[in-house]
């Protein structure tokens, strides 16, 4: 036996479908924080502590995982290649 994971057919099929129902879930997070903040006045979310380039940030990068998520359930599509991450990069700390 190698060292690792199992490459066996239920350890991989299980594999597969988890990560696939940790993506689904993980879009369906996105398009709701993105609701959640696309309904908020700016000066709202600055008032609970943020400042205006986090709501901007924020904004922007919801906006574009929301979009992700759209074209990955066949509901948009996207003519030009597009860093969906760019902003939401800037909110996780390690740009």
């Amino acid at each position: 036996m190698a060292a690792g994971y199992p490459t066996d057919k239920p350890t991989v099929d299980a594999r597969m479908g988890n990560s696939i129902i940790a993506l689904r879930n993980q879009l369906d997070d996105v398009t709701r924080i993105n609701a959640w903040l696309q309904g908020k006045q700016d000066a709202d979310l600055v008032s609970q502590g943020w400042t205006s380039e986090d709501v901007a940030t924020m904004k922007s990068a919801f906006l574009a995982l929301a979009k992700l998520s759209l074209i990955a359930n066949g509901q948009s599509t996207q003519a030009q290649a597009d860093d969906f991450f760019f902003f939401a990069d800037r909110l996780t700390g390690l740009n």
